[in-house]
């Protein structure tokens, strides 16, 4: 009983750690947030960045101590109406719960200056489904099983599906050429349209089995 008592306890010793340091690295976020916009130099921001190093002129926000700015998307950005000048995401949106990719986006538009862009990657679903349709394996030249991170092979085709629409529980949405540029639309976004890969931009690794879209605030 000791032992689970104990157990217990540092269990909420290391949560109230956990809470705090984030506590922390929050108003170290807003406190960045308010001395970039105090620069004369546009704002260019990476939504969901993991570990990824951006060239300069870029901020980096996810909730790792690894990026410029340490913040969780489940509560919108944390800038202010008519200050970003460009967002951009590179595979975050499969990961969002259905009910929370909506309110982000219109959180990236009322965060954007007029005329902005949000500009987003994701995987393509419609590479998948169509392998399976067609009977055949979807591969790419440095990986043949692209989707076995994870996942157990049990020699159907059906395991790369399972891939892309769940991957261990990390995803949560699938995309194709009409539903990304159609949620772009639904968050108030406009002149929004598939747009091509990007170098310096987007990851040329993903470039394979990615899909690109961007779209404007309305000036």
């Amino acid at each position: 009983m000791h032992k689970v008592i104990k157990a217990s306890l540092r269990s909420l010793y290391h949560q109230a750690l956990h809470h705090r340091l984030q506590r922390r690295l929050r108003r170290q976020t807003r406190s960045r947030v308010t001395h970039l916009l105090h620069t004369p130099q546009p704002v260019h921001l990476d939504i969901g960045a993991g570990q990824v190093k951006r060239p300069a002129g870029w901020v980096t926000l996810d909730a790792n101590e690894h990026c410029d700015l340490y913040w969780d998307l489940a509560d919108g950005i944390p800038f202010p109406d008519h200050s970003v000048t460009e967002i951009y995401s590179s595979h975050v949106f499969e990961h969002l719960p259905p009910s929370s990719l909506v309110p982000l986006l219109r959180d990236c538009y009322r965060a954007l200056i007029p005329g902005g862009s949000l500009s987003v990657c994701v995987p393509d679903a419609r590479l998948f489904l169509d392998a399976y349709t067609h009977k055949r394996y979807f591969v790419d030249q440095a990986n043949p099983r692209c989707w076995r991170r994870g996942w157990f092979e049990t020699g159907s085709l059906i395991d790369q599906i399972n891939y892309i629409a769940y991957m261990g529980g990390e995803h949560r949405l699938m995309f194709d050429d009409e539903n990304l540029p159609a949620f772009l639309r639904l968050a108030g976004f406009h002149r929004v349209s598939l747009r091509e890969f990007k170098d310096r931009l987007d990851l040329p690794q993903r470039k394979y089995e990615s899909i690109y879209a961007i779209g404007y605030k309305s000036d």
